[in-house]
């Protein structure tokens, strides 16, 4: 599908198969992605490629999820699972005015919330740039190659793995004012209070980079955890 200018959905569950999207998307979106804004119950993404370019620019108030294929997902009830996905976007997002709870760009998807559900996202690679330049107050700026952020839940996943993803895109999270921290990743920009997060084979060949007023966290595969004791790396190279 080409020329697109705004994301294929808004909200889709289901499994999504074979499908190749072109976008241009420049507008305000605070959920976006090339194929799918938000999940609105579990959602597969197998065989599909983004290309493009998205530039998000906003003022005003409210969290921020966008992603190559998917904004955000996940629940205490439903999943997200990604095989054999490309991201080829480049994603730039810029933020002046009033305050966010958070923001995060990931080039599969923004923010994905576990539950107590396995599920995985296996073969999948970024090629795209993600750029967040983030000027005001937040809790957290996140941007990763393939997840933004991983939040806190009640609900502890039996297990999450990453397989066999490879960032090649080049990862920045930049923060100029009010002490806002910055974190960015190769694999995943940060992960909060989860035990049981496997990254498999997982390599990235990007710059990651992180700029704030306050702290910045810069990783090769996560760029921050925070009371993550059962997170275990094999095979994985930055």
């Amino acid at each position: 599908i080409y020329g697109l200018n705004d994301p294929l959905f808004d909200e889709a569950e289901g499994t999504i198969k074979n499908l190749g999207v072109d976008v241009n998307i420049n507008s305000n979106y605070k959920y976006f992605g090339a194929i799918v804004c938000e999940a609105s119950g579990s959602i597969s993404f197998d065989n599909c490629t983004t290309y493009g370019t998205i530039t998000i620019s906003v003022s005003d108030s409210g969290p921020v999820s966008g992603g190559g294929l998917l904004g955000c997902g996940g629940s205490s009830t439903y999943i997200v699972v990604m095989a054999d996905c490309i991201n080829n976007i480049n994603i730039e997002f810029n933020h002046s005015g009033t305050y966010y709870s958070d923001c995060a760009l990931g080039g599969m998807v923004g923010k994905y919330l576990l539950n107590y559900c396995s599920s995985a996202f296996e073969n999948v690679i970024n090629n795209g740039s993600i750029t967040i330049t983030y000027a005001d107050d937040a809790t957290e700026v996140c941007a990763g190659g393939i997840i933004g952020y991983i939040p806190s839940s009640t609900f502890y996943s039996n297990e999450f793995a990453v397989r066999y993803a490879k960032n090649y895109g080049n990862i920045s999270s930049a923060t100029t004012v009010n002490a806002v921290p910055a974190y960015a990743g190769g694999i995943t920009g940060w992960i909060e209070d989860f035990t049981e997060i496997r990254y498999e084979n997982c390599a990235n060949y990007g710059i990651v980079s992180t700029q704030a007023d306050g702290c910045a966290y810069s990783g090769g595969i996560t760029g921050w955890t925070y009371d993550c004791s059962g997170i275990r790396y094999e095979n994985c190279a930055n």
